[in-house]
């Protein structure tokens, strides 16, 4: 459900509220394009961390970085010469 106003937390959410995790891989990958993004635009971790993602630890930025690094790590590279 999304909503066109913002509402305090403990609005929407109060004590009996049955919270249902939206986690999925899908999430996870799209999070981590999103990161991926995020630096390459030169954007700190720490910025990373505060403005987009407070949920996120720096320990959780790297390793989405070594997660892009061991991707391509195993590629292939195949050069043509001219």
């Amino acid at each position: 459900m999304q909503i066109l106003e913002t509402v305090p937390p403990e609005v929407l959410f109060c004590d009996d509220y049955p919270y249902y995790s939206s986690f999925s891989p899908a999430l996870l990958a799209h999070s981590r394009e999103n990161v991926l993004e995020l630096i390459q635009e030169g954007i700190t971790f720490d910025e990373i961390v505060d403005k987009y993602y407070p949920d996120l630890e720096i320990e959780d930025i790297k390793a989405c970085v070594k997660y892009a690094t061991d991707l391509v790590k195993q590629e292939e590279v195949h050069l043509s010469v001219a």
